[in-house]
């Protein structure tokens, strides 16, 4: 009897080890979840304390300027010093804030840790279980008998496979008469596939940029017309005919043959696109605009200006961001929208960036609100520095999903980001959409063109290569934005600068416009293959999407019904952004130029990456960072950071480096 219970009191005794522990375990999990829930309440609490004093400073801010306009500076002041004080407040609470969102993940990671221990434990008793009633022996001999069984298998196999007398035949003859069928069969699945055509003459040699493009497989498009595929075929077969053994222009050959079938046998296949857009071709489609027409929102007649005018429920006075929206809207900028985004469309193109009719955009464009009176149903006249600009019908009023907004369109919820900064703490909590009706364009200190402005001062015989910049010029970008242009064969180069709202540390656009001006008028004068145009563009320094935005707009401005291409320089980390907190990255440096290589065919647009230039000493003048270390030339250095010290203590400024007319002008001007 003693020597049974012995026995037995060991495995009872680990049993209610293991049910306390159990018990202690879930304990400490729900305390944990207790706490977790404390932490969280109270970072909500000091958000909603910092949302106050944010309000607080707005108020202070607009209270200090009523009182400066008046005369009484002592007062201003008082509200200026009281703005300070809330703004190290909330700069403290931000810190705090992080500090509790921090702890409530490393709770929630505790709590997963335990799970996973938990899950372990049960795992390894289900294991031990399982395996304890497995002989080993007997596995063994069910193992041999199966190894005679597949044997017995193999050797009948054998004697079925055997030929049969008389029946015998070479089988080099067979392999290579087989090899000839399949051979005959390609070739006339290709021609029977391509579409007819009238006879043509064959096309030149596309040039070496457009046979890069034309052999990287492109993102799904619509198909495209039977003509167009013919003279596709032609043009490659030319190439390859100059040069059978590029691998490239093979390949090329094979997608263009599977395109042609696909054509040929599914008329109505629009699910099945070409893979493959020859940039030649791509160019001359001579599309109007993104998405179908040039939109054109302006009322043109005075009387139906005045009639929209006398007809709106209230008025509403946009931020600098919203009025170059509305320009951009009004002058078709951002066709093919015709308003700002509804929520359908604002949360496509937040989730794969393409309108809710599948057609390609980069960012959301929406006017935001934080009033409760512009309700559905209500005409509000849109208002900018005491300019009438627009009307719009409040057809829908709608809540944003802004974490997703800026996670996707920015990769970050962080607010050292510029673009999440500004959708959190600028934007509205409502956006608004409707229809949309021009009365003015805003009168600007930069005088912006219209895509059909911009049109016109381009040549209609040449490609255009579009340089966008936010910065001023110096030597550096002109011999870049020259040298990557000459890629695309009988070219102008438009020099497009953003001149909206940018980051705050960027130049001024008054200032940089300036800088453009002298430019024009001294080092590059007389020169006819660069021209100037303005965009009323502000910047969100989205990376990659923004370089889909840029294109898009770019598109609208520029493409034209006369067979010549649009191709945009897509620059090295192109509307990249760093943390304002740790100065790394967002974006990887060529994000932008692979995304928009990805997209450029389905636009109809080239995209030429720019060059990493450097400067080596007169002998060598500006070359490839490459080529610089193939020839071991030594390149000469001036840091943005160097140039700007030495710009603001009057120091010299190597003229390889920046122009002087520009350097003066900064110098005066900042």
């Amino acid at each position: 009897m003693r020597s049974f219970m012995s026995a037995v009191r060991p495995g009872r005794s680990k049993a209610k080890r293991e049910q306390r522990q159990a018990q202690k375990t879930k304990a400490e999990q729900a305390q944990a979840v207790q706490n977790k829930g404390q932490v969280e309440d109270t970072a909500k609490r000091l958000q909603a304390r910092v949302e106050h004093l944010e309000r607080q400073q707005k108020v202070l801010a607009k209270e200090a300027k009523v009182l400066a306009a008046k005369g009484n500076k002592q007062a201003a002041i008082s509200r200026l010093r009281k703005k300070k004080m809330i703004n190290k407040e909330v700069e403290k609470l931000y810190g705090a804030i992080s500090n509790l969102e921090q702890q409530a993940f490393a709770v929630e990671s505790a709590i997963g840790t335990q799970e996973v221990i938990k899950g372990l434990r049960v795992g390894k008793d289900a294991l031990k279980t399982a395996y304890d009633k497995i002989d080993v022996d007997e596995l063994h001999d069910l193992q041999d008998d199966v190894a005679e069984t597949m044997q017995t298998m193999e050797e009948v196999d054998n004697l079925l496979a055997e030929p049969l007398s008389g029946y015998d035949f070479d089988e080099d003859d067979l392999a290579a008469e087989l090899a000839e069928l399949d051979q005959e069969c390609a070739v006339d699945d290709v021609i029977n596939a391509l579409p007819s055509a009238p006879l043509a003459p064959v096309p030149k040699p596309v040039s070496a940029a457009q046979a890069v493009t034309m052999a990287k497989p492109s993102p799904v498009v619509p198909p495209r017309p039977a003509l167009d595929l013919t003279d596709q075929a032609s043009s490659v077969l030319y190439e390859v005919g100059q040069n059978p053994t590029n691998n490239r222009k093979m390949q090329a050959i094979r997608a263009l043959g599977g395109a042609a079938t696909r054509v040929a046998l599914g008329r109505a296949a629009v699910a099945q696109p070409l893979t493959l857009r020859l940039a030649t071709r791509a160019m001359s489609t001579g599309i109007p605009a993104h998405g179908g027409e040039l939109v054109d929102l302006m009322v043109k007649d005075e009387a139906e200006k005045q009639k929209l005018k006398s007809s709106v429920d209230t008025t509403m006075e946009l931020s600098d961001r919203n009025a170059c929206d509305v320009e951009l809207l009004v002058n078709g900028g951002f066709s093919p929208l015709t308003s700002f985004m509804n929520q359908a469309d604002y949360e496509s193109v937040v989730e794969r960036n393409r309108l809710t009719n599948d057609v390609l955009f980069g960012l959301p464009v929406v006017l935001d609100t934080d009033r409760e009176d512009l309700t559905v149903g209500k005409k509000v006249l849109l208002q900018y520095k005491g300019e009438d600009l627009a009307v719009m019908d409040i057809e829908e009023r709608y809540t944003p999903d802004k974490v997703k907004e800026t996670n996707n369109c920015y990769k970050t919820t962080e607010l050292a980001h510029p673009g999440t900064m500004m959708v959190a703490l600028e934007r509205g909590n409502t956006y608004l959409s409707g229809a949309l009706k021009g009365l003015q364009l805003p009168t600007r200190e930069i005088p912006c063109q219209t895509p059909r402005e911009v049109r016109e001062m381009l040549p209609k015989d040449k490609n255009v290569v579009v340089f966008q910049c936010r910065n001023p010029l110096h030597r550096a970008h002109v011999e870049l934005f020259l040298r990557s242009a000459a890629v695309v064969e009988n070219n102008v180069v438009l020099v497009h600068p953003t001149v909206g709202p940018t980051q705050q540390d960027d130049i001024s656009g008054a200032v940089r416009y300036k800088t453009y001006l002298t430019l024009q008028d001294n080092e590059l004068k007389g020169n006819d293959q660069i021209v100037f145009a303005y965009l009323p563009y502000s910047m969100q320094m989205a990376g990659p999407r923004e370089a889909l935005q840029h294109m898009i707009i770019r598109k609208n401005y520029c493409q034209m019904d006369n067979g010549m291409g649009v191709h945009f320089i897509v620059g090295r980390d192109m509307a990249g952004s760093k943390s304002s907190i740790t100065g790394e990255d967002y974006y990887g440096a060529y994000d932008a130029q692979e995304f928009a290589g990805e997209v450029a065919s389905e636009l109809g647009m080239g995209t030429v990456p720019s060059l990493n230039l450097v400067y080596c000493g007169e002998e060598h003048g500006y070359m490839t960072a490459d080529k610089a270390e193939e020839t071991g030339a030594k390149p000469l250095k001036l840091s943005g950071t160097e140039f700007r010290k030495r710009l603001r203590a009057g120091e010299d400024i190597p003229e390889w480096f920046a122009y002087p007319s520009v350097v003066k002008v900064l110098r005066e001007n900042l």
